[in-house]
């Protein structure tokens, strides 16, 4: 194995210089300044057209639909809501006020008749006017036994 390897040098007459490879046919396409205003407005005008289309295609809906609550028909509704909120309030007075009148018409029904029961004392309730009517008689400031015999003089009168 006294084989002697020499490298052995080989000249490349095609390989690329330095040069060659330092300039090359691509095209570098010139900077252009943009434009952003005119960008912008055009954005803003594609905007508007969305919204209008938008807009319009809610309208074909709508109008399509018929049956739906448009804003005259939404006032409409509230108007008739509070005609029945009120309706309800006057409805659940009148109910606590016959409620009354029908617990003192019992009262006097079931009274004991011709003496019997005469020698118990009773305790007798002034039931004129409700807890409600002598709360807010207290509030206005005003003596809830005056009230009464001014109203009863009223009823007097009107019988005359």
């Amino acid at each position: 194995m006294d084989k002697n390897t020499n490298g052995v040098e080989t000249k490349v007459d095609n390989a690329p210089t330095t040069e060659a490879i330092k300039t090359t046919d691509v095209e570098v396409a010139p900077t252009q300044e943009i434009d952003y205003k005119k960008l912008a407005f055009d954005l803003l005008d594609e905007n508007k057209k969305i919204s209008e289309d938008r807009d319009n295609y809610r309208q074909g809906l709508l109008s399509a639909k018929k049956g739906t609550e448009t804003p005259e028909n939404i006032l409409e509704l509230k108007k008739s809501l509070d005609n029945l909120t009120d309706l309800v309030e006057t409805v659940t007075k009148e109910n606590k006020e016959i409620k009354i009148a029908l617990s003192n018409r019992n009262q006097i029904l079931n009274a004991p008749i011709g003496g019997a029961g005469e020698d118990k004392s009773k305790e007798v309730k002034d039931k004129f006017f409700t807890d409600e009517q002598l709360k807010f008689l207290q509030k206005k400031g005003l003596n809830p036994e005056t009230v009464k015999s001014n109203m009863l003089k009223a009823k007097e009168a009107q019988k005359v």
